[in-house]
């Protein structure tokens, strides 16, 4: 079952990192590509075979999701893995944030 929860954990965290602009764009080709062995005619173990056959292209989703998350820049996998992810929703296209307050004037 814990190898399940980090599946689940990860596809999260890859679905987080996708929507982050700060994340290069050919790298967020890399989740996507293991469906294309899922979809292809050709496998390693024919999907034929029950159990064994669907067992290849979870490792290859698997394989996926951890190059892509082995590849996204430390400093913003740890901002991720630290839970400080307040800051980057609110960031401009430098990365800073700008707090301020507003009031309504009515005349």
């Amino acid at each position: 079952m814990g190898m399940l929860a980090k599946l689940y954990n990860h596809l999260r965290l890859v679905i987080k990192l996708i929507k982050d602009p700060r994340v290069p764009g050919l790298l967020k080709v890399i989740p996507f590509l293991p469906l294309l062995y899922v979809i292809w005619p050709i496998d390693f173990i024919p999907d034929l075979i029950p159990g064994l056959g669907q067992l290849d292209d979870l490792g290859a989703i698997i394989l996926g999701l951890e190059m892509f998350l082995k590849m996204v820049p430390t400093h913003i996998m740890a901002e991720y893995e630290s839970g400080d992810t307040t800051n980057t929703a609110n960031a401009g296209p430098s990365g800073n944030v700008v707090d301020g307050e507003y009031r309504e004037v009515r005349k």
